[in-house]
């Protein structure tokens, strides 16, 4: 059956207000006029027969009328029609991941990589991460990059804890606006940069949807998560906060935390934005980096050149996909099962229609004279 369901659109809504507006200004804009009439001796020798007359009132009615359906239009009024009671989503296989990210004050400063033309361009640490965790996602035309568009991927900030911003989520969209508004913490109080805490923040996070998917029911499709990742995108080393001394957990080494995630069958994939990490005095750290990643499986790579964002893609695309089956709002409407009808616009049609009808019957046909 048709189901019918509600759904407020900014621009039905500001289309149809302006339609109302307008119309209300107009009307009131009109001097109200006397209605016609001659004056008779004896009214009751006077028999007037005009459908004129009768339709006297019509233009008012249908104005009226008008205005109804402008309001109505603004609820956004949809109808999900069953293609048929056989259909299902079809599945489609991805990956699932959630993207770390380091926003210690540190993050705040600038740096310099190389553009695919061969220049070179002055960029702060927050700026290329966010550019590389969009680029990731959405993907890139002009580095060939099509995107994550079937993968589960969630979202963890981390400086001296982490906290979870979406859990693994096929709304990429929602991801995109939160990474538009990260910015590196200006708290001196939370900095710190707990790489080894938040890898272990993430693994615990995919376990716990392991646990969540694995217990499936009569009402939703269990799947399992054929493969993991954790993306960890930071500009430095493991730099706990001097405050968290003595707590085990913020203080995990990035080696220890790589183990865990190992156990759980996670895999980490490093991705260094802060160049200098190249240069010799840094080799100790960055075989640390490297160790870690690769115990789990994984990679470490610094992001000196637009071109080393594509290897990193190209690497965690060889992971093995899983098979998901999307879930879907009935107020959205899934396209494989429902044909959604929005009826603003043909309120919006339809009360234009009568908007004009009145006009032409007080204007042409039904002329009153003062």
């Amino acid at each position: 059956m048709p189901t019918p369901y509600f759904d407020l659109d900014i621009k039905v809504i500001a289309f149809a207000a302006v339609l109302v507006i307008s119309f209300v200004v107009f009307h009131r804009s009109k001097q109200p006029l006397a209605p016609p009439s001659i004056h008779f001796l004896k009214t009751a020798d006077v028999n007037i027969k005009s459908w004129r007359l009768k339709a006297l009132h019509l233009p008012h009615t249908l104005q009226t009328a008008a205005i109804v359906l402008f309001l109505i239009a603004l609820l956004n009024f949809h109808i999900a029609i069953p293609k048929s009671p056989n259909s299902k989503i079809p599945p489609h296989k991805g990956i699932a991941l959630y993207m770390v990210l380091d926003q210690s004050g540190s993050m705040k400063e600038e740096t310099i990589i190389k553009g695919h033309g061969g220049g070179e361009r002055l960029i702060s640490k927050v700026d290329l991460l966010k550019a590389v965790a969009t680029q990731f996602i959405q993907g890139d035309a002009a580095l060939h990059l099509k995107g994550r568009s079937n993968d589960m991927i969630g979202l963890i900030y981390f400086a001296r804890g982490a906290k979870v911003i979406s859990p693994l989520t096929l709304d990429h969209k929602s991801l995109l606006l939160k990474l538009k508004i990260f910015d590196a913490i200006k708290d001196k109080t939370q900095d710190g940069t707990s790489i080894g805490y938040a890898i272990f923040k993430a693994t615990q996070m995919i376990k716990a949807t392991h646990h969540f998917t694995d217990q499936g029911s009569d009402n939703r499709h269990p799947y399992q998560i054929q493969s993991n990742a954790i993306i960890l995108i930071t500009d430095g080393m493991q730099d706990p906060n001097p405050l968290d001394k003595g707590k085990r957990l913020r203080n995990l080494g990035v080696l220890e935390a790589a183990k865990i995630a190992k156990e759980e069958g996670v895999r980490v994939y490093i991705v260094n934005v802060e160049p200098k990490l190249l240069e010799e005095r840094y080799a100790p750290v960055r075989h640390l980096m490297q160790r870690a990643a690769l115990l789990t499986n994984g990679n470490f790579f610094t992001v000196d050149e637009d071109k080393d964002l594509v290897a990193v893609i190209k690497e965690i695309d060889g992971l093995e996909k899983s098979e998901f089956v999307q879930a879907f709002d009935l107020h959205r409407s899934s396209p494989f099962l429902f044909l959604d009808i929005a009826t603003s616009w043909g309120l919006i049609a339809l009360g234009l229609f009568l908007l004009s009808i009145a006009f032409i019957l007080e204007t042409f046909l039904i002329r009153r004279v003062p």
